[in-house]
């Protein structure tokens, strides 16, 4: 497969799991992520990189965290791959199950985000208008990025490259497993919309 066309990614935080702390290189598949690849998607540990291809417009995908704590922060750097740009990436968070989860999605051809939830099987935005714009997202669509995303049981947050981007307050949520994801458009072109992860951590407080 190629290479993402990002290059200079930052240097690799390691292979860590305890009660509280996880990170991932994906310098190997230590932890057994998720490994799918049929005509519609591709998600796996690829050149050294966590990677997920969506074939299929209107089309979401995820992979569960390997983890067994609910965190409150998900960090990553990631990158899209040129000519596979059109769709957004992100993270899932408070999910008990396919109808019920929060996420936080980012686009970085319109560079853009959008936080919301899905209760029972219905979307809700926590912003008001579904996408807003993004100011600290790096000028080119194939650059990396680092994300780092808060899901505290009061608030969500998101930083983009170590700026906060925006808080919003939730209600009502507690527990549930964490996620990395993909997304498509309607208008997705053929080639899909293919992200790389990297240098992913998640983390609860210590009490």
């Amino acid at each position: 497969p190629p290479e993402p066309s990002a290059d200079g990614w930052p240097p690799a935080i390691g292979q860590t799991l305890t009660d509280s702390y996880f990170s991932d290189d994906f310098s190997s598949d230590l932890f057994s992520w998720a490994s799918v690849q049929d005509d519609v998607r591709f998600w796996g540990i690829e050149n050294g990189h966590y990677a997920m291809h969506l074939l299929q417009s209107d089309y979401i995908i995820w992979a569960y965290l390997p983890i067994v704590f609910t965190p409150t922060a998900i960090g990553f750097d990631a990158a899209v791959q040129e000519g596979a740009e059109r769709g957004a990436y992100g993270a899932l968070c408070y999910y008990q199950d396919n109808a019920n989860y929060h996420f936080v999605s980012i686009d970085p051809v319109y560079k853009e985000y959008s936080i919301g939830y899905i209760r029972n099987d219905e979307y809700v935005s926590l912003l008001d208008t579904m996408w807003k714009p993004l100011q600290a997202l790096k000028e080119s669509s194939y650059d990396i990025n680092n994300i780092m995303i808060l899901c505290d049981p009061g608030e969500i947050s998101l930083f983009i490259n170590n700026q906060l981007e925006v808080q919003v307050p939730v209600s009502n949520v507690s527990g549930g497993v964490s996620a990395i994801y993909g997304e498509t458009w309607e208008d997705t072109p053929p080639s899909g919309f293919k992200v790389y992860f990297d240098n992913l951590y998640a983390y609860k407080p210590v009490q």
